[in-house]
């Protein structure tokens, strides 16, 4: 029986319907950041306080993408994911420690992206030492506890190339046996979807369990994975909370958890209830404060006095001064214990005004505990993952065998400078200036068109999303943009998925304005939480896989994006 199964209409109407209202009552929500106008009474118009508390208005939302069945996944292969987490926790949590590794290898990006410049330099300032000619600076201490939330991407893989006619008499069960995962990106701070994924995955659980789902009666040995991300998420902020309690510089404080979050922010049902759970279920004090200008004027270091003249060079280190945060409405003040950023990964998050620069040097320098450390922010860059991804490169960090062979399978084949320069000249291109860096001539699909593009997906270094070259574009747009931008690229090979004769991959999606039916692509994300101690042998002290999302898209579609409709949150149905 074929997978997903053919519903009447009014059938399926019945079931989308249910689908919605699940997401409205549970949150799996957009929020629409746009406000309305201000409801104001006459004598109140001109009254500025008395504008900002009556613009209240209704709130606004939209359901987020989803899936209406669940998609078919291999069940090896998710449970292959899941066990590698902890490896890479391990593995990023050493790398983000080791300054002299990324400085050399980030040495290009630094010089040519000016955000990862300005990054690098709040790195130096925070941890670097001061070498000014006429100053002595104090011994400062920085805190040697650290701790990651973090997201690894994979898609499926086809080992045994070529379409339908070109694997002959090699038969679906054959080729089967030869998929894999690959890994797209890691992705190590202000890591999204841990909520909406969790959310998804619960709503195909109760349709399954309630029978309003008929799928799960075509393949009666398939499963439906459980989710505890929002839990698993929780319980990493909470052991790194718990491990502050003994650095405590003010016991008539209570400590809190401080979430740092962007402005005008649609995505809060993927913040909130990790927020909400860790206040009620943990008991632990958590606020949100939007990064920059709010942050600064909410907060204060105990003790600023950093710099002194008089300063003994053979004294003890001062240890790093705590952060308070004093509640804008009760105006109490609580010492910070961890400092939860899911915000300042954006160039938008520092462009506005000044004070924003300032937001990560004031947190980094305290004694809060950092989700994630500027180590670990710029671990996550793309030119970081292809220097791991070079033949050898994990021996420095990973000394055992198997467990390299084990993460190296995962990736594919990352290029820099002279991969771009053999793509470009093996179009005619040369160094043609001037180009429209969008016209690549084709519809950027999977495989489409000839030459070396297709084979491509260019990735900016610091790339978030939605900002790739595919295919035939690749050459063009890097022919237009000129050489001396290519330092902030990456090439990477297309992660070429199965066929549908080999894995089954069709589903409907109900996107923002329509219900997509047809062949899917599905991106599986692990969720790992690392918590380690800084120090010349970094010490790991709490690693887990703490989760997973599960997101979907058109299989012509390139990229994942769920918040710009690309996509969908989703649940793997394993077989």
């Amino acid at each position: 029986e074929s997978y997903p199964p053919t519903l009447p209409k009014s059938a399926l109407a019945t079931l989308v319907a249910d689908i919605k209202d699940y997401q409205l009552t549970h949150g799996s929500l957009l929020k629409i950041v746009n406000p309305p106008p201000a409801f104001l009474s006459e004598e109140d118009e001109e009254d500025e306080d008395e504008q900002e508390i009556a613009s209240i208005g209704a709130v606004l939302s939209e359901p987020i993408g989803v899936s209406i069945f669940p998609t078919l996944f291999p069940r090896h292969l998710f449970e292959q994911a899941l066990e590698l987490q902890q490896s890479f926790n391990e593995l990023y949590a050493r790398v983000a420690a080791d300054s002299e590794w990324l400085k050399e290898t980030l040495s290009e990006l630094v010089e040519a992206d000016e955000f990862v410049r300005l990054l690098w330099g709040l790195y130096e300032e925070v941890y670097g030492e001061d070498t000014r000619e006429g100053t002595r600076k104090r011994r400062q201490r920085v805190q040697e506890l650290s701790v990651g939330i973090w997201r690894s991407d994979y898609m499926l893989w086809q080992a045994l190339g070529g379409t339908d006619a070109e694997r002959g008499d090699e038969t679906a069960a054959t080729a089967r046996k030869s998929l894999g995962i690959k890994q797209v990106e890691f992705n190590t701070i202000a890591c999204s979807g841990g909520a909406h994924g969790n959310i998804a995955a619960d709503m195909h659980h109760y349709l399954d369990t309630t029978g309003l789902n008929p799928a799960s009666l075509a393949l009666p040995g398939s499963t439906l994975p459980p989710n505890t991300t929002i839990e698993g998420i929780v319980a990493t902020l909470a052991a790194a909370h718990a491990a502050y309690a003994d650095q405590r510089a003010r016991p008539d404080l209570e400590t809190c958890i401080l979430m740092l979050v962007q402005p005008y922010n649609y995505n809060v049902c993927d913040e909130r209830p990790l927020e909400h759970a860790l206040s009620q279920r943990e008991g632990i004090p958590t606020f949100r404060v939007e990064f920059g200008g709010e942050f600064l004027a909410l907060t204060e270091e105990l003790d600023r006095n950093f710099d002194s003249n008089s300063a003994d060079d053979d004294a003890e280190e001062a240890p790093p001064p705590p952060l308070l945060f004093t509640h804008p409405l009760t105006r109490r003040t609580y010492e910070v214990s961890v400092a939860y950023f899911r915000a300042g990964h954006e160039p938008r998050d520092y462009s506005e005004t000044r004070p924003h620069h300032c937001t990560q040097p004031s947190s980094l320098r305290s004694r809060a505990i950092k989700c994630p450390t500027l180590g670990a922010h710029l671990a996550g860059s793309k030119r970081v993952q292809a220097a791991l991804a070079a033949p050898g490169a994990l021996g420095r960090w990973v000394s055992d065998i198997e467990t390299r062979a084990r993460l190296e399978e995962t990736f594919v084949e990352i290029w820099g400078q002279e991969k771009m320069e053999e793509v470009v000249a093996a179009t005619g291109m040369g160094k043609a200036e001037g180009k429209d860096a969008g016209d690549g001539g084709g519809d950027q699909r999977r495989g489409n068109g000839g030459g070396e593009g297709p084979r491509y997906v260019l990735k900016p270094s610091r790339e978030g999303g939605g900002n790739n070259v595919y295919g035939d574009k690749v050459p063009t747009f890097l022919s237009a943009v000129g050489q001396e931008q290519w330092k902030k690229y990456v090439l990477m090979d297309l992660i070429k998925g199965p066929d549908k004769n080999v894995f089954g991959t069709r589903n409907m999606l109900v996107l923002s304005e329509q219900v997509y039916d047809g062949e899917v692509a599905s991106e599986l994300g692990v969720f790992g939480g690392c918590l380690w101690r800084n120090g010349k042998d970094v010490q790991i002290v709490r690693n887990e896989g703490i989760g997973w999302s599960f997101k979907t898209k058109g299989k012509h579609m390139n990229e994942m994006s769920v918040v710009k409709g690309y996509g969908c949150f989703d649940c793997p149905r394993l077989l």
